[in-house]
């Protein structure tokens, strides 16, 4: 073998084991539906275990793959499969910086192969075309379509927003549609959310502004599980109320804010009760309440 050839074999051997000057070590944990997954690691700070290298996750079976790919940093990166516990592939696709990212495709659990869903994203969440299919192979109108992501205030200086927006059939709106992410004013995470056409649907996490999770704050301030029915709070704020600390806004952005989601009662509470607000000179801070 050439000289130059063994010395670069020998050199990407070593890196598959030292990384950051630091021994790649492995890890197994045992999750509770039975799968396995095994990962590579470095030490970090504090001896803190930073997943670093290869992931992979079989079944409960021991030999069937379920998810495999690459870490980085502690994060998702590169070229990541997931796999049905028949062994055909459900998704494939490449992540940066832990988040999904370019071309993804989904399959279903079929002998033919058949692609569920197809396109790109953007930091994790869908930009551009979207193709979904029927379990028969004939295009999903209801899902397919073409995505944009909001990424600006909301609320101006007061809530900010990233998700996604979905065109409507008039081809001149769109809707919101699939994840939502909605920040304080220092970037910290407010409410985690869901929309399907426009409507609130999934889970809803609430974070106050120390970041303290609050599975109970949303329950306090509609009915749980409708998310578009009548809130049950006597006192829930109205568009009057709304426009009393957006004095600067007109009544279209105050009825947007008091539709028909949870996150109204979310804003006026937190707005209200924690956070003293100053335009012009700095960003909100979170006081107590």
């Amino acid at each position: 073998m050439d000289r130059h050839l063994l010395t670069a074999a020998l050199f990407g051997v070593l890196a598959l084991f030292i990384e950051h000057g630091q021994e790649t070590l492995k890890e197994t944990n045992v999750l509770a539906d039975g799968s396995v997954e095994m990962w590579e690691y470095v030490l970090g700070k504090d001896d803190e275990h930073v997943r670093h290298g290869n992931y992979r996750r079989v079944f409960a079976d021991g030999t069937t793959v379920a998810e495999e790919g690459d870490y980085r940093d502690g994060v998702r990166a590169g070229k990541w499969r997931a796999f049905f516990a028949s062994g055909r592939k459900e998704s494939e696709g490449k992540y940066r910086s832990g988040r999904k990212s370019r071309s993804w495709k989904y399959y279903f659990d079929q002998e033919r192969h058949a692609s569920r869903a197809r396109g790109s994203y953007d930091a994790g969440l869908r930009e551009g075309k979207w193709t979904y299919f029927l379990e028969s192979g004939d295009p999903n109108p209801i899902e397919s379509g073409t995505y944009r992501v909001f990424d600006d205030w909301y609320v101006p200086e007061r809530v900010s927003a990233r998700g996604e927006l979905r065109e409507e059939s008039d081809g001149a709106s769109w809707e919101r549609h699939g994840e939502w992410r909605f920040a304080w004013p220092d970037g910290a995470t407010m409410l985690e959310a869901e929309f399907d056409h426009d409507e609130a649907a999934g889970n809803w996490r609430f974070y106050h502004c120390d970041g303290t999770y609050d599975p109970a704050f949303l329950s306090r301030h509609s009915e749980v599980g409708a998310p578009s029915s009548t809130p049950v709070d006597a006192n829930a704020p109205s568009v009057d109320a709304i426009k009393k600390w957006l004095p600067d806004q007109d009544a279209e952005l105050a009825d947007r804010v008091v539709s028909r989601w949870r996150l109204k009662w979310a804003m006026n509470q937190c707005l209200s009760r924690r956070w003293s607000h100053k335009v012009e000179s700095s960003p909100a801070k979170c006081s107590a309440t």
